[in-house]
């Protein structure tokens, strides 16, 4: 079962993706995480992939509209914990040069 998990610390939003992401809950995810920044009014986000074993398209195109609505919000996102399968998929579509991406959440907070 894939589930998104919040928790903030300080000024940081970090947002913990659970499980395979792919068509079947990519809005709900997609959606809920947009909702949680608003409602926290956050500028500083952290995706955290450590646990996502899978990722269709459908979650590269989440990823790709959470980076523009931070972006357009006057944010910055970072993307932790990718798996050596997501890297490929983000190079293979040029990502890897746009996104910010660090190891993990530690390194993350430093690149924010």
């Amino acid at each position: 079962m894939s589930e998104v998990l919040f928790n903030k610390e300080n000024d940081i939003l970090v947002v913990e993706l659970v499980g395979e992401i792919n068509i079947l809950d990519v809005n709900d995810f997609k959606e809920s995480i947009k909702e949680k920044i608003k409602a926290e009014q956050s500028k500083k986000i952290i995706v955290d992939m450590e646990k996502v074993p899978f990722m269709d398209s459908s979650g590269l195109g989440m990823l790709i509209s959470l980076y523009k609505y931070v972006n357009e919000n006057q944010g910055k996102i970072v993307y932790t914990g990718l798996s050596e399968y997501i890297l490929k998929i983000l190079g293979f579509a040029k990502l890897d040069k746009i996104f910010i991406i660090s190891d993990n959440i530690q390194s993350g907070k430093l690149a924010l």
